[in-house]
């Protein structure tokens, strides 16, 4: 399982660098299933969270189905991980840092 998990948040922050970010969204389709198998391992479920909270802000560049299956994943993370105080101020604070990122490159928003 740590393996996994090592495995999973080091794929991911690749992913995450790329270019091409139409397929981030199929790490999170079983977002919840997968947060439950990194729990055991707080070092990866630091680095997970830090990564969902950047994929929840970046709404310029993903689809709104990674966004929201990132989100949800987050959620969950932060739900199971509540023995870790600061988890929840540095996932706040690193999606604050995100969206102001996101905007000052002129982030365009979804076509409605």
């Amino acid at each position: 399982m740590k393996s996994f998990a090592a495995n999973f948040t080091r794929l991911l922050g690749e992913a995450l660098t790329e270019q091409n970010l139409a397929h981030v969204e199929h790490f999170f389709l079983a977002g919840p299933t997968v947060a439950k198998c990194i729990l055991p391992y707080k070092l990866y479920v630091r680095k997970m969270a830090v990564a969902c909270g950047k994929i929840s802000m970046m709404y310029s560049r993903l689809t709104a189905n990674a966004i929201i299956l990132g989100f949800n994943a987050l959620k969950h993370l932060v739900q199971w991980q509540q023995d870790d105080e600061n988890m929840f101020e540095t996932i706040m604070k690193k999606m604050y840092n995100e969206f102001a990122r996101e905007s000052r490159t002129g982030g365009g928003g979804f076509d409605v």
